[in-house]
């Protein structure tokens, strides 16, 4: 199940992390910096990010490697297949949660 709500995540804002947690629910887009985040793409999102996610980076990683699947992120061809995912597939990891 994931948990937004750990004490480590703190530092990662809540509009972050519910982005993370729609991207993978509900195949939502997320804007460029979390698309690098998600892609393992350090030299994109350092270059994205504002002031508050460049200190933070650790913990929203963080909060990615933990509470998210490795079908749906880690490198950029994970992520180009997950976006592009028939809602099946979706719903099926949408299922295991429940």
């Amino acid at each position: 199940m994931l948990d937004k709500e750990n004490p480590e995540y703190n530092n990662v804002p809540d509009h972050i992390k519910q982005a993370m947690i729609d991207y993978y629910l509900y195949n939502q887009p997320v804007g460029h910096f979390l698309t690098a985040v998600l892609k393992n793409d350090l030299k994109g999102a350092l270059g994205r990010a504002d002031a508050h996610n460049r200190r933070n980076l650790f913990s929203i990683v963080k909060f990615a490697y933990n509470e998210l699947p490795a079908t749906c992120w880690g490198d950029e061809e994970t992520v180009d297949n997950w976006e592009g995912a028939p809602e099946n597939i979706v719903e099926n990891y949408r299922k295991k949660l429940e």
